[in-house]
């Protein structure tokens, strides 16, 4: 004689708990509230030890480090003209204080001279000349 298997209804098909409901959305806040607190602390840490000496290296890093770490402005290289783009992007996007007169000539000429373009490594595309 031969056993009938009786099918079995999948859970998902019923509510969940109210008990449970709440343990599950506590468990969820708790781990988006501790993976929000541990990315600022764990995140790039480079400060000012992350832009070489050189005039303005303070009132660049100041401004920079308000919204960034130095370690990313120091990974960026750019001409002159983009990094003036980019302080005109930050100021209409991000809400960045307007720099302007000396201190943006100042804060300009260190991140021209300190992260400049980088060179491209291997051989050139001759199709792009």
């Amino acid at each position: 004689m031969t056993a009938r298997i009786q099918p079995i209804e999948p859970r998902s098909n019923r509510p969940m708990r109210p008990r449970r409901l709440g343990i599950a959305l506590a468990a969820s806040a708790f781990a988006l509230a501790a993976a929000l607190a541990w990315a600022p602390a764990h995140a790039d840490d480079g400060g000012i030890e992350d832009f070489p000496p050189g005039v303005g290296r303070e009132e660049t890093a100041n401004l920079c480090a308000a919204c960034h770490s130095g370690r990313i402005v120091s990974q960026q290289g750019m001409t002159r003209a983009q990094w003036d783009e980019t302080l005109d992007m930050m100021t209409a996007r991000n809400k960045m204080p307007k720099i302007e007169g000396e201190e943006r000539k100042i804060i300009l000429d260190y991140l021209a001279e300190a992260f400049p373009p980088r060179r491209r490594r291997g051989t050139p595309n001759p199709f792009l000349k």
